[in-house]
């Protein structure tokens, strides 16, 4: 393996969150390290601590007058690709149904045009809490079927992506009428396709359209045993060759390794397999968990910095560098 292997995932809130020129700052220092991508999230309205059980997550550490305080993806994705010129850039994810299919198709077919074919069009359901709506659509209207309705958005996005006649469609949630995306995305078929979910509807998408089923933070036996298998059955089912990539954390500490009990105050009081995905402490270590993921069948790292934002994204500089220099060279 090398750098290319592996992706950067700055978030712009946090307990003191990030300013819009410091998530260019990583992008731009990423792609010197030679990162293959810098993705960010699109979570247009963020959880509170309390709608998160039993811990809060990140969120329950953002102190009130930051709780709802970040920018706009939208915003910050463009002046990420100013900065930049080779490193791959995009979402990770857009959640799917917050926009008119029309939107997004014409919003990443001109930011891949834009930067010569280096966006990742990464799309999700958006989180939602077991039981309960996503808070991303729920708080701005959008009822229905998150899956339905992506399913819908993706069909959609990619008919524009690839036709050159108008495009006319009429859905059970969306509708359109001639509508025609110019100028097309450089990379083709379309833009690197990311679909981040753990679901077999999921690993479906990645197989119907390509590019990667990006798993969150999963356990290696839950890979062994389900998400490995279902990846590979939908690839045979609908002629796929997409990767498969995970999303975890990665922590070089100064103090090298840390008992699984400190480990696991450090990440939010998760426990048992839950830490299977840390690769934090010494550079052994490091190296050692993302080999395991490497042996179930992961092809892709997409490395978490600083906590979810509960570390500034300032912090990611150095791990960036010493991920490169020190953890990098022993997957060799």
């Amino acid at each position: 393996m090398d750098i290319k292997d592996f992706s950067v995932f700055p978030m712009q809130w946090g307990v003191k969150p990030a300013e819009a020129q410091e998530m260019v700052e990583v992008a731009v220092h990423a792609e010197e390290l030679g990162f293959y991508s810098v993705t960010i999230p699109h979570v247009p309205i963020l959880y509170y601590g309390h709608e998160r059980p039993p811990d809060g997550f990140v969120w329950a550490h953002f102190p009130p007058e930051y709780k709802d305080y970040q920018h706009d993806s939208l915003v910050l994705l463009p002046m990420i690709a100013q900065a930049t010129s080779r490193i791959k850039i995009g979402f990770n994810v857009a959640v799917t149904p917050w926009h008119h299919p029309f939107v997004w198709a014409k919003y990443l077919a001109s930011l891949d045009a834009a930067t010569q074919g280096r966006v990742i069009a990464g799309f999700g359901l958006g989180a939602a809490v077991p039981g309960e709506p996503a808070k991303a659509l729920h708080n701005i209207g959008i009822e229905g079927k998150r899956g339905k309705m992506s399913d819908e958005v993706l069909e959609f996005v990619m008919r524009l992506w690839h036709e050159d006649e108008p495009q006319s469609f009429d859905g059970e949630f969306y509708k359109g009428h001639d509508l025609v995306v110019e100028p097309k995305p450089v990379q083709k078929p379309h833009p690197e396709f990311w679909w981040a979910g753990a679901a077999k509807a999921g690993a479906r998408r990645a197989a119907q359209y390509g590019g990667m089923l990006e798993l969150t933070w999963p356990s290696l036996r839950r890979i062994r045993e389900e998400l490995a298998p279902n990846h590979a059955a939908a690839n045979e089912k609908y002629g796929g060759n997409s990767k498969l990539g995970i999303l975890l954390y990665a922590n070089l500490f100064a103090d090298g390794d840390m008992s699984l009990a400190d480990l696991s105050r450090h990440y939010f009081g998760w426990q048992g397999e839950a830490l299977d995905p840390m690769a934090a402490g010494s550079p052994e270590r490091c190296a050692k968990v993302l080999e395991n993921y490497r042996d179930v069948g992961i092809e892709h790292f997409v490395l978490d910095f600083h906590r979810h934002g509960l570390d500034h994204v300032s912090t990611i500089h150095d791990q960036m560098a010493r991920f490169a220099s020190e953890v990098v060279p022993r997957m060799a």
